[in-house]
């Protein structure tokens, strides 16, 4: 046990939650997880607004092409295949 767990008082057997991987998290959603989309979503709102804002896409249409590359996703959900890319 680290000297930080010792000091928190964290007992040697806790451990943080497991945070599920971009793949758990579409195999999930391909199943029927609403969540799983909503915490994909969630993860990647940030990095691919900030894309679209550096690739040129007129400011007026950042919204529409932000919800359309999420909405593409969840339509190929079905298609989803763990293996690939």
């Amino acid at each position: 046990m680290s000297d930080v767990s010792r000091s928190a008082g964290i007992p040697a057997e806790a451990s943080l939650p497991e945070i599920p991987t971009e793949k758990q998290l579409l195999l999930r959603h391909r199943n029927g997880d609403p969540d799983a989309f909503r915490a994909f979503v969630a993860r990647y709102q940030t990095p691919v607004y900030a894309f679209i804002r550096r690739s040129g896409v007129p400011e007026a249409d950042h919204e529409d092409v932000f919800q359309d590359t999420f909405i593409r996703i969840h339509r190929a959900a079905h298609r989803y295949q763990p293996s690939g890319r």
